[in-house]
């Protein structure tokens, strides 16, 4: 559309913001849609409850199978949100999306006491010790040495 829709409204008309009101405010010919006030709703693949926060649509109302929060960090396994449990686990994965993975994880679940183990034998000695998901080169498993 060409011009103003509405000279009785004075926002509304090309260059306005769309805004949840039912009305075309910027005469683009359509009602409340990509309006600044409106709520992202974000794709859940996965079924978890937590969005992808790269797919997105902005509407006034909610919308079917999409959820308000968009911080998953994998759309396509429910096991990895950001309520979920960080695990020691081969494939490092970041299951609870805070950036950091098994050993650079303070919540991390799995891990051990690992103690420095100078002679090779498996065994740690007291002392200084690391807490890892796996024995670090030069540890071992126990204090006992």
């Amino acid at each position: 559309m060409d011009g103003d829709c509405d000279d009785a409204q004075a926002d509304v008309n090309p260059d306005a913001d769309e805004v949840c009101d039912g009305i075309d405010n910027d005469c683009d010919g359509e009602t409340d849609d990509d309006p600044i006030d409106g709520t992202a709703w974000f794709a859940d693949v996965d079924l978890d409850g937590f969005g992808d926060p790269e797919d997105y649509v902005v509407t006034c109302e909610p919308v079917d199978d999409r959820v308000s929060d968009g911080t998953d960090c994998d759309d396509t396994d429910p096991a990895v949100n950001p309520d979920a449990i960080e695990l020691c686990d081969p494939d490092q994965r970041d299951e609870d999306c805070d950036t950091f993975v098994d050993d650079g994880d303070p919540s991390a679940v799995g891990k051990d006491f690992w103690y420095p183990d100078e002679d090779g034998d498996g065994h740690g000695a007291d002392g200084l010790y690391v807490f890892a998901c796996d024995a670090p080169e030069g540890y071992g498993k126990g204090d006992d040495d």
